[in-house]
């Protein structure tokens, strides 16, 4: 399996994109050569000359000439590619830390606890003013070799989702570098909300179940909704007019209900996929979708929806049929969903859903290029396949002007490998 070759330079290109490079200093200039480039996707430059100016990509043409003021660097007989971007991940995230109402240790909390300060929603798990960067740590001292593992496999950027809940707040796109204050490793932050259909068991506080999960979730978004109608018209007649209270639950989804940040939405199961599409619908929510193992069996009715799907690249567990007691109680549906997990991203591309692909759920994620080999032989095109961890995630988080590909003014987030970057061979 070919691993990444991760250049000398490329700490060093990083820190100028981060703004540590002070304008007095030397230009840092690098001219790859002889490379097979891999601009986009869909776009392959052979023997390429690659020059990155001062962290960005300065051009990208086939035997190009090296400027003067440039370092060569001869990667004969290797490949370059923009950096991946995992759009959902948890590296970096410390626990029970956010913005909003101090946390219960008891995220269902009962409704008869003492009533805590502050002025968030009562419900314990609708925080949608939460935001993740509050409990981002820099990478430095322990938290790096965590974020070096991620690095390993080609990524130079993940968006850092929240704990979840019903409401679970907003997370942060951020650059994989070592050694740099959080705010200067930050590309996108508080712009992405987060929800799920979240609940507990009978006893932990409403809701503990999937019905009371969608209640909530719908009577937030119409109490969100009522909110900024009822600001709007206090803000341009307030005279003898009731003062709107000032939530901090409805301030927060406001942006959401105007179109102007997406949600995203954590779904458990195929069915709670196409109902979130359709309170979606109901609201005029522009939405994107992190689904379970399992949406490419409703692959046809998925794609009527339009969403953009965050899809893992985990397959389910072997199911355990080695004696003749355990493999009774192994389903026929559990055998069919383990033997064809590789064929989901292939089903859904078919039928026309356009999605991302996420190692959340990956258990081994070292084992990612093994996954994608066996996606991709299965049936998945490989500049799909390409798109999915580049171009589709850059523009689901809002980032495509500054990642996903190797154009001209894009950050200088490159990985070099031996291949092409999904053989195992």
């Amino acid at each position: 399996m070919r691993q990444p070759t991760w250049m000398g330079v490329f700490a060093l290109l990083l820190a100028a994109v981060c703004g540590v490079v002070q304008a007095a200093e030397t230009p840092r200039i690098y001219a790859l050569t002889h490379a097979t480039a891999h601009v986009s996707p869909d776009k392959t430059v052979e023997d390429a000359t690659i020059v990155l100016r001062n962290g960005f990509v300065d051009s990208v043409r086939a035997g190009g000439a090296v400027p003067k003021d440039a370092v060569e660097i001869d990667l004969t007989g290797k490949h370059v590619y923009a950096g991946l971007i995992d759009a959902v991940s948890t590296v970096g995230r410390q626990s029970n830390r956010g913005g909003g109402r101090p946390a219960s240790s008891n995220p269902f909390a009962a409704s008869n606890e003492p009533e805590k300060p502050g002025a968030a929603h009562p419900i314990e798990l609708v925080r949608p003013e939460s935001d993740v960067v509050d409990s981002l740590q820099a990478f430095r001292g322990d938290a790096v070799e965590a974020m070096e593992k991620v690095r390993d496999l080609g990524f130079t950027a993940i968006h850092v989702v929240p704990e979840e809940k019903i409401f679970s707040g907003t997370g942060a796109t951020r650059l994989l570098v070592a050694d740099r204050d959080v705010a200067e490793t930050l590309v996108r932050g508080r712009s992405i909300h987060h929800a799920s259909f979240r609940r507990g068991r009978f006893g932990q506080g409403y809701p503990t179940s999937l019905m009371g999960a969608i209640a909530t979730w719908r009577q937030v978004l119409f109490d969100a909704q009522r909110h900024v109608t009822w600001n709007k018209r206090y803000a341009s007649a307030p005279s003898g007019m009731e003062r709107p209270p000032q939530h901090v639950t409805w301030q927060a989804l406001a942006p959401v209900l105007r179109g102007e940040s997406l949600l995203m939405m954590h779904s458990n199961h195929p069915l709670d996929t196409l109902k979130a599409s359709s309170l979606a619908q109901q609201f005029d929510l522009e939405l994107a979708i992190v689904i379970s193992a399992h949406e490419a069996e409703y692959a046809e009715e998925i794609a009527k929806t339009g969403r953009t799907l965050i899809v893992s690249a985990g397959f389910p567990d072997k199911p355990k049929v080695d004696d003749d007691d355990r493999a009774l109680s192994v389903s026929n549906e559990a055998l069919r969903r383990y033997l064809n997990a590789a064929d989901g991203p292939a089903t859904l591309h078919a039928a026309g859903v356009r999605f991302a692909m996420t190692t959340d759920g990956l258990d081994n994620k070292s084992n990612l290029r093994k996954q994608m080999s066996k996606i991709i032989e299965a049936g998945l095109p490989e500049e799909v396949a390409l798109a999915a961890w580049t171009t589709v995630p850059a523009k689901l988080l809002g980032v495509d002007r500054m990642m996903g590909t190797l154009d001209k003014g894009k950050i200088a987030n490159v990985v070099v490998t031996d291949g092409p970057i999904f053989s195992e061979e």
